[in-house]
């Protein structure tokens, strides 16, 4: 039995091995896809450590030069550094953060003729992000929630709709906070954290930041990339089966599924230079279907001259 290394050596190099391959057990097959997938998620995450490690190292110094920490208490979401006239900075090149002291009035302007796409208002008695698309601005569900309430929202704002937005943060009726911040929920840390727990410094909240993008982007193109590979290899499996019944007649479905997978390995190789090194006009799924359609056709050549041929020794 051969080694997963061995045999995504040998799929790179040639055809040769495929007539074996069709021998191999399906459930081999599927585990080394998933290592595939594996090695795949890693080199795509660990090509954008740097760039987003350096990013998150800005925005802990802008955000740590501005505000020095933050600190919660019952009276809102507080700063180390005490501010009483409003002022804004850029978090890193198209993103911004406004800041307003706890009595200083908010217009929509501010934010809607602002350079950046993207930003967060702060107030010790709201926080929330906010988006621009066409001539609205969104606020997404997944950064806020008024206090006492478990309700999300996710609302795009003509520009008098965000004026009431705005209002209505500032009369006290929709306090707005991040549902999350280093992984503590706002009403739970101010209800169970001693005082000096309340306390979050932007560089340990941008460890905790970079740790949960590495994570979540290796698992996300992990499962990117195995759904990738087994949809394309049965949905050509099914333009086969219709186009060539005689093929398919002396070709076991376990045995075609098995070599297809293994057809896909080339082509993911490849399809991950892409966007780990963020190379322009093409996407990962486009080069994969080149990739493996371009070799499956020679794969099937090789095969159904083996066909007739006695079998290989089992892989």
């Amino acid at each position: 039995m051969k080694s997963f290394i061995t045999i995504l050596v040998s799929v790179c190099k040639g055809t040769a091995i495929f007539p074996s391959l069709l021998h191999a057990p399906l459930v081999r097959a599927i585990v080394h896809l998933f290592l595939m997938s594996i090695l795949s998620a890693s080199i795509i995450a660990l090509a954008h450590y740097k760039d987003v490690n350096d990013k998150i190292e800005v925005a802990s110094k802008n955000l740590t030069d501005n505000f020095g920490a933050l600190i919660f208490d019952e009276d809102g979401v507080l700063t180390d550094k005490q501010f009483n006239k409003p002022f804004a900075f850029d978090l890193f090149p198209g993103f911004r953060v406004d800041a307003f002291p706890k009595s200083s009035e908010i217009k929509s302007s501010v934010i809607y003729d602002a350079v950046a796409e993207n930003g967060i208002v702060y107030s010790p008695t709201f926080i929330f992000m906010w988006a621009r698309t066409n001539n609205e601005i969104v606020v997404p569900a997944w950064f806020c929630r008024r206090k006492n309430s478990d309700k999300y929202f996710d609302k795009s704002f003509t520009r008098d709709e965000f004026e009431s937005f705005l209002k209505e943060c500032r009369s006290g009726k929709g306090r707005f906070f991040f549902n999350s911040i280093a992984s503590m929920d706002y009403l739970d840390m101010i209800n169970t954290q001693p005082n000096k727990d309340r306390k979050v410094v932007f560089g340990d909240l941008g460890n905790s930041i970079l740790a949960q993008y590495m994570f979540f982007t290796f698992i996300l193109n992990m499962f990117a990339v195995m759904f990738n590979s087994l949809w394309y290899c049965l949905l050509f499996i099914g333009i086969f089966i219709i186009m060539n019944r005689r093929l398919f007649g002396k070709i076991p479905f376990k045995a075609f599924f098995t070599m297809s997978i293994y057809v896909g390995f080339p082509a993911i190789i490849v399809a991950t230079l892409f966007p780990a090194l963020d190379l322009p006009y093409f996407g990962y799924e486009t080069i994969y279907y080149i990739g493996f359609l371009s070799y499956l056709f020679p794969v099937l050549g090789v095969v159904q001259r083996s066909i007739h041929t006695p079998k290989k020794t089992l892989v």
